[in-house]
């Protein structure tokens, strides 16, 4: 084969091999940029849309840290401490459970967490000043239901995801309210239940998980937070580190710890009521306040 023969395949060849290594570049460039998350906002129309999932279960040992509940009435002020006037300091244990549903940045959670404490407000008979004839009547927080979330992850890094939150509330906090009448009758005449509205808030959620891998395992770490946006005031937050299992065809799992604190607070406004025998209608002004606090331990399963 002759020189100038030569010569010419291999300039015939160049521009092939330049036109694959550009395409290349591209390839991995775009790839990169997925990985970041740079593109995924038009990969429902570019790119086959990337779905996941996560289940959750959670045994959290919980108490109610401090608070309190003031009935500003037409007569007098009645109402106190939490822990000290209703006796609600008694920790109690709890199973909740979330399920999330991931299309790419987004992700819908549902999520029901049981909160129910129990307490009391003692009463009685006196006689010169001496309590003769002790009586109870029943206090009692709820909290409980199911609450619908959605998430935007703004930074998506393998299993890290960094966004926004936006929550409500399908339940509402409620309070049994027992007066010092009431008490003082045994309990034969409790007050209402004191209900605040539905809560809508607005948080972050911060998910760190580098996959590097020790001994079969790697570390994640996990936040969230979320402050008031309408209804009963809720601020929520909660940290909580542990080990995930390695991504296979059938998903992966995670064990963690972590501690978690939420604060409710709403007003009744102007309610009449507490209706006692020998007494008239009281007309009273109720603020409800409470911090709910304690640790727990989870299991997440991904697919």
């Amino acid at each position: 084969m002759s020189i100038p023969l030569l010569f010419s395949r291999v300039l015939r060849i160049i521009p092939v091999v330049c036109v694959g290594m550009a395409l290349s570049f591209v390839n991995v460039q775009s790839a990169q940029a997925q990985n970041l998350g740079w593109f995924d906002w038009m990969s429902p129309l570019a790119w086959f849309p990337t779905i996941d999932g996560e289940a959750k279960v959670r045994l959290i040992w919980m108490s109610v840290g401090n608070g309190s509940f003031i009935a500003q009435t037409n007569f007098a002020q009645d109402g106190g401490s939490l822990r000290n006037t209703f006796h609600l300091g008694k920790e109690e244990l709890f199973l909740d459970s979330m399920v999330r549903f991931q299309l790419n940045r987004f992700s819908i959670r549902v999520a029901y967490e049981p909160r129910d404490f129990a307490g009391f407000r003692s009463g009685g008979t006196t006689y010169a000043g001496t309590l003769v004839a002790p009586l109870l009547a029943e206090a009692r927080i709820s909290y409980s239901g199911l609450r619908l979330g959605g998430d935007l992850d703004i930074v998506q890094w393998n299993r890290t995801r960094v966004g926004i939150d936006l929550d409500y509330d399908f339940f509402t906090p409620r309070f049994v309210y027992p007066s010092v009448s009431s008490a003082s009758v045994g309990g034969g005449s409790i007050a209402s239940t004191f209900s605040g509205p539905n809560a809508m808030t607005l948080g972050f959620h911060v998910v760190y998980n580098p996959l590097r891998t020790v001994f079969g395992g790697s570390p994640i770490l996990e936040m969230r937070a979320r402050w008031p946006v309408l209804g009963t005031e809720v601020t929520d937050w909660e940290i909580a580190g542990g080990i995930a299992s390695p991504s296979t065809l059938l998903g992966s799992f995670s064990l963690m710890a972590g501690f978690r604190s939420t604060r409710v607070s709403y007003s009744a406004g102007d309610t009449s009521g507490l209706v006692i025998p020998t007494t008239p209608i009281v007309t009273f002004h109720p603020t409800f306040e409470a911090f709910f606090e304690g640790w727990f331990a989870e299991f997440a399963f991904y697919y």
